[in-house]
Parts: structure tokens; sequence; C-alpha cells
């Protein structure tokens, strides 16, 4: 049982004439529980094994109002919610600074429909669109307002996905297994096509055959099975973080600024959401970031 269910297990408790209970919750962890004169919880305190404050919850009619995370006791995340979903959420450096914030819009099922990420005076967002059964059939990525990207999505009868569709190119789904993929087409936006083939022996990946008007090779190259292009969109930050660099990496020097490559969990960052590149591209990048490290 995590934090939050047990939270909502004291929810369910009957109101006490006490305003305050102290207790315990399954990892040791102190908890204050904060009731009004009606026995109602109003806030839920988190503390670690040493003492601190790790987190404080807030309630209003039974439901989740305000998160604020704390670390060596100060704030370093709040978040603001409204009928019980999260509608933005603040990051804080050590010196109480905003560093960023995120802010969710739903729609009428509580589906997210956008996400924009604030990042000083810039605003950084992705839009989704769901077909009748609420699957993400088409996300645009926005910076200040402008859109930047698209990514479309289709799937067949049986809710596999089978074809993705973006502005550089159309990947088509040919065969797949296991969730693996077998072969699938890439059709760029000079309409000149690559066919891609995953050989696998034993269930085991062997190599890929990658075919095009110029030239017909094999190479040992798991990314062409684990297409991140060809996975199923979800909707949170962390999809948003993808594509960022997505969408600035044609601002000139960006990927290669030593401001942006300076330690290794740049690095490491940067990597991650190159995840979310075509394959082509992902290659360029990690050769010039290696180029960096000197790898």
């Amino acid at each position: 049982m995590n934090k939050e269910t047990f939270s909502e297990n004291l929810l369910k408790q009957s109101s006490s004439d006490r305003l305050e209970i102290s207790t315990q919750d399954e990892h040791g962890a102190f908890v204050d529980v904060n009731r009004n004169d009606l026995g109602e919880i109003i806030s839920v305190n988190y503390y670690l094994e040493e003492g601190d404050l790790e987190k404080q919850v807030f309630y209003e009619n039974g439901e989740i109002s305000k998160i604020r995370y704390y670390k060596d006791n100060k704030v370093i995340k709040l978040e603001d919610y409204v009928g019980g979903v999260n509608i933005s959420s603040k990051k804080y450096d050590k010196k109480g600074n905003c560093i960023y914030q995120i802010k969710y819009t739903y729609d009428k099922y509580n589906r997210i429909v956008k996400i924009s990420k604030i990042i000083k005076d810039r605003e950084i967002s992705v839009k989704y669109e769901y077909d009748e059964i609420g699957r993400i059939v088409l996300r645009k990525f926005y910076v200040d307002l402008s859109e930047r990207f698209f990514q479309e999505y289709r799937y067949d009868i049986l809710n596999n996905l089978v074809e993705y569709i973006d502005n550089n190119q159309h990947i088509i789904v040919e065969n797949f297994m296991d969730e693996k993929l077998l072969s699938y087409r890439i059709i760029n936006s000079l309409s000149k096509e690559t066919s891609i083939t995953n050989n696998f022996k034993n269930g085991k990946y062997q190599n890929t055959r990658i075919v095009s008007e110029e030239k017909d090779y094999t190479e040992v190259n798991v990314n062409y099975v684990d297409n991140i292009m060809m996975k199923k969109p979800f909707a949170k930050e962390e999809d948003l973080d993808l594509v960022i660099s997505e969408l600035i990496s044609h601002d000139k020097g960006f990927l290669c600024s030593s401001s942006r490559v300076n330690k290794t969990q740049d690095i490491l960052d940067e990597y991650i959401k190159l995840r979310a590149l075509p394959i082509s591209i992902r290659k360029c990048v990690l050769y010039n970031l290696s180029l960096k490290l000197n790898v």
C-alpha cells in the first residue's frame, strides 16, 4: 500500500473529536492528519524517518486540492488540483525560484487534451485528439502558440498501431509479432521509401535488413525493433519532454552547445529525449554527442 492509498484510507475513517491525529504509515514514517471542527480531513503531513517533512496534501470537500513536496525542509514542487485532477505543477530550485511550470487541460471525460510546459518566458505545449474509443490519434506540438510538429497514429481493428505519420515521414507496419516490429516501410517527405526487415532466430533478435533506392545492407541495431515512433502515445508530462528536442533541435547549435552538454547528466537527459526522434536523426545526434564526450 503506497502513501496515496494510505491517505485515501484515512479519508474513509469516521470523524474524530480530535482535530489532530499522529500515526505511522506502513513504512514507519510519521503522518499527521489535521481535521476541522466537523472531523473532516483538511490536510495530511508526511514525514521522512529522519523527521523532515516530505510532503503536505491538502483537501477540500474530500478531494485533493494541493500537494507540496519538500527537500531539506524547502518546497521543491507544488501541485494544484481541481475536481480531483492535477491542473498545474511547479518545480522550484533550492533558492525558491520557479524552474518551470506544467499546466494540464482536460476534456469532459477527464482525458488530458493539452499539456503546457512554461520555462521562463517560453511555452512549449502538446495537444491531443482522441478517437471514439479513447485512443490518441493526433498530437500537435507548439512553441509559443506556433505549431511546429504533428504526430498522427492509426490503429487496426485489434487495437494494434499500424501507421504513424509526422512532418517528416510516414511509417507503415507490414508485419509484427509479440509486440515486436518484424517489417515496416518508411516513406520520407520526398516520397522515397525504405524497407525495414528485422530478423529473429529462436525468438531472439539477430539483425536488420535496410533496403532503399540507394542502398541495401544489414546491421545489428535493436532500435529498428524497438522503434519509439511506433509506440502508442500517452498523455503525461514525460511525453512532452520526449519531444522537446524535436521542437528545438532545428535551432542552430542547440544539441552541440557546450552549455547543454557540459555535464554527464545533461548527456543522459538528451539521450532520453532523443528516443522520440526518427532513427536517422537519432544516429546523427548521438554521434555529435559522442564527440562532445570524446567517446
